[in-house]
């Protein structure tokens, strides 16, 4: 063979390897247009034919590099027109925008459009709403921000993100959304200490929490009504989130210059009115230095009600890890060891974690199996159904409870710590107390995160759509057995408990006679 062939088919072998590797190098180092693809795959393709004509005579030899260049073609635009995960940040080193970018920074009418116009591309080809185009609704609100933007000579961050969340709105996911994202961002010192002390927010320089739900309807992304409440409330205890609900500070001089004026609600239902300096928001870092740190030991307790038989667990979140799987035999243990028959999860207010950790949790549980959701999760113009929704459990036979689960739930209630109470419930395990989860059973999820060029909004947008486990339950929502406030939950459990000791005396006084 000449010099010429050898170079040629290096030339090949060695194209071929750049095509298929940007597509893990997008993935996991750094984002690119689409465009790249396209000069490389034409690159490619040049190299192919000079191979077919210069080096493969032979049938076989032909039939060989076409289909070594097929299968690296599909392999490389599959890659990035139908991966999800192309230009996402999902296995990249997070990157915060810098401080440069506020909340008033002034983008042009041509770089607000783009950024438009990137953001519906993602939501095109990612979105399982999305697989035959934009639902109307949402185009409608896509036509009108673009006309927006048109008749604008410059944009602000804050408007834009206003008007993209608008959009994201429309299509009732709450894990679709964008964020505005900073090293900067400033909380008020004490949201801490008014969320520990159940203080509910009556108004905010004047402006009454109703006034704000209702003008802030369309500015956040949710399934479940109740969980727009949870949105605008983290909202109100920063600056930038006061700015993006347009709470100015108060310009009045019966307060300090450029202050915000809270009213709160006690839980005896007293208001008081407490006055904050925008000095009183700190950086993230002043802010954990200003107040106490959670440890990880405070993300699980416990408590044991020997006279109710009670053990009521309080998960902060549903994070799988060693901790928690220690923690778990420690109250399981505990349970068995003082014959307990009653357990109370508590899961409000928790809204992070993963669904390995409920079938740890279950593990304790004496049930063969029980059902999942199902979903379907989309590839570009292919959607991939689950096959099964029987998860078959690995019990700990030594420390099985067989007694009665109560799961406590209200609005902050979200992703995993919801799909514990839907398994509760769509399997018949137990019973809900509280008020109705932040998010749907039925719904979209596994969302891929982005950052929008010229803007640097996070962007997530989901991939997967969901059925509850118990398909014939066709309500939206997780509907408590026993729905209430939560300063009634504990009392409701109690009435439960009493309720179900009861029971079995009137039973065996009916089975006598």
């Amino acid at each position: 063979m000449s010099k010429k062939g050898i170079f040629t088919i290096i030339e090949y072998v060695f194209l071929s390897i750049v095509a298929i590797s940007i597509v893990p190098v997008n993935v996991y180092l750094f984002s690119m247009p689409k465009w790249v693809t396209i000069v490389i795959c034409l690159i490619f393709s040049s190299a192919y034919l000079r191979m077919m004509f210069a080096v493969a005579k032979k049938k076989r030899s032909k039939a060989i590099v076409s289909t070594f260049y097929v299968a690296t073609l599909v392999f490389t635009i599959a890659g990035n027109y139908f991966n999800p995960y192309w230009n996402s940040r999902n296995f990249k080193k997070k990157v915060v925008p810098s401080k440069n970018i506020t909340m008033d920074t002034k983008l042009d009418k041509k770089k607000a459009l783009a950024d438009l116009e990137e953001f519906i591309g993602y939501v095109k080809k990612v979105h399982p709403a999305c697989m035959s185009g934009l639902p109307e609704n949402v185009d409608i609100k896509y036509q009108n921000t673009k006309n927006f933007i048109d008749n604008s000579k410059t944009v602000t961050i804050a408007d834009l993100y206003r008007k993209i969340e608008s959009i994201c709105y429309e299509l009732r996911d709450a894990n679709t959304y964008v964020r505005y994202e900073s090293d900067d961002i400033h909380y008020l010192k004490d949201m801490k200490k008014i969320i520990e002390e159940n203080n509910e927010i009556v108004s905010v320089n004047g402006v009454n929490i109703s006034d704000l739900i209702e003008s802030s309807k369309e500015m956040y992304s949710y399934e479940v009504d109740n969980y727009q409440e949870v949105l605008l409330y983290k909202d109100l205890f920063t600056l930038e989130g006061l700015k993006y609900v347009k709470v100015y500070p108060n310009k009045s001089e019966d307060y300090p210059k450029d202050s915000y004026i809270y009213v709160l609600k006690d839980e005896n239902g007293e208001n008081k009115e407490v006055v904050y300096k925008t000095s009183d928001y700190l950086t993230k870092e002043a802010y954990d230095l200003y107040n106490e740190s959670e440890t990880a030991q405070d993300s699980y307790s416990y408590e044991i009600d020997d006279v109710n038989k009670l053990a009521t667990i309080k998960l902060k979140n549903l994070d799988n890890t060693d901790e928690y799987t220690e923690f778990l035999n420690e109250v399981f243990t505990n349970v068995k060891d003082r014959n307990i028959n009653n357990i109370a999860v508590d899961l409000r207010g928790n809204e992070s974690g993963n669904d390995s950790a409920i079938i740890e949790f279950f593990k304790y549980l004496n049930i063969d199996s029980w059902k999942v959701e199902t979903n379907e999760v989309r590839f570009g113009v292919v959607d991939i159904e689950s096959e099964d929704n029987i998860v078959n459990n690995d019990k700990i036979e030594e420390k099985l409870f067989e007694g009665n689960i109560f799961v406590l739930t209200d609005n902050k209630t979200f992703g995993s710590a919801m799909r514990f109470a839907e398994y509760i419930q769509d399997n018949e395990i137990g019973k809900i107390i509280g008020g109705a989860p932040g998010n749907a059973p039925t719904g979209f999820g596994e969302p891929v995160s982005y950052v929008l060029t010229n803007s640097k909004l996070s962007l997530l947008v989901s991939t997967k759509a969901f059925t509850r486990a118990n398909r014939d339950n066709e309500s939206r929502t997780i509907e408590p057995d026993i729905n209430c406030n939560n300063n009634e939950v504990m009392d409701k459990l109690f009435e439960a408990i009493e309720e179900i000791k009861n029971t079995p005396v009137i039973q065996d006084e009916v089975e006598t006679n």
